[in-house]
């Protein structure tokens, strides 16, 4: 399963981009008529899925491998669309190119049954778009949060930091976001470590159980406030930057 970083990969300087959403992606695949008895649940009286459900754990993956050769139809014209589940993120070096991208791409899905959603598709080529949760920016060679998940992360980190202790419950939830933003924060993986450390120390000690209370350590609190103070203005660059020194060192 593709994700935002292979969006990264394969973005070049001023490239155009374009996103296909699709209408109930899980209830768009049939699912045969011997396999839906094992797809049947009971309110009442007895009802069966004709189609794939959503929130079955196996579905993202048959659905992948369902889209593969359906995508590759369009890899083997030269377009290179990066596929999660029902989003589709489509490059081209110029304005043409993707709109040519996304001409084919549209033509495709709605001949083999699928609909295309309108609102949450992006069908005009442009050089900033949102994809999986993150902006991606051609022009600054970016990658950046959207406004949404920067107030997340504030309101989340604010929650923590208000109360002299909080439970472990609290903590991991907080972690979990910082976590998620890891594509567009360029030092994020530095700044949860002691946090992680401090949230394992303490299930262990209360047996694991996420309602035990624990008290932020100096150290923890200067983490977070390091993500109140970059939250709004947080973002990594996607081409590499040039390397004045190498440190090389073992680590016993």
């Amino acid at each position: 399963m593709e994700s935002v970083q292979s969006a990264v990969l394969l973005m070049t300087k001023n490239c155009y981009m374009a996103s296909v959403d699709l209408v109930d992606f899980y209830y768009s695949c049939p699912v045969d008529f011997e396999y839906q008895l094992w797809l049947c649940f009971e309110v009442d009286c007895y009802y069966a899925f004709t189609c794939m459900p959503n929130g079955l754990s196996s579905a993202p993956r048959v659905l992948t491998k369902l889209m593969k050769p359906v995508f590759s139809l369009l890899r083997r014209k030269g377009y290179m669309p990066i596929v999660y589940l029902d989003d589709t993120l489509l490059l081209g070096r110029s304005v043409l190119e993707c709109q040519n991208n996304v001409y084919e791409t549209v033509k495709l899905l709605s001949e083999v049954g699928f609909v295309i959603h309108p609102g949450k598709s992006v069908l005009i080529p442009s050089q900033r778009i949102e994809f999986l949760g993150f902006l991606l920016d051609s022009r600054l060679m970016c990658i950046s949060l959207p406004e949404r998940k920067i107030e997340k992360v504030l309101d989340s980190v604010s929650k923590v930091l208000r109360q002299k202790s909080t439970t472990i419950q609290n903590l991991a939830e907080t972690l979990g976001v910082l976590v998620s933003t890891f594509p567009a924060v360029e030092l994020g993986p530095l700044y949860y470590r002691k946090a992680e450390s401090l949230k394992i120390q303490a299930l262990k000690h209360a047996k694991g159980d996420f309602a035990a209370r624990l008290t932020l350590t100096s150290d923890v609190i200067s983490e977070l406030h390091w993500w109140l103070n970059i939250a709004n203005h947080a973002s990594k660059a996607i081409e590499p930057r040039s390397i004045d020194k190498y440190l090389w060192m073992n680590i016993p």
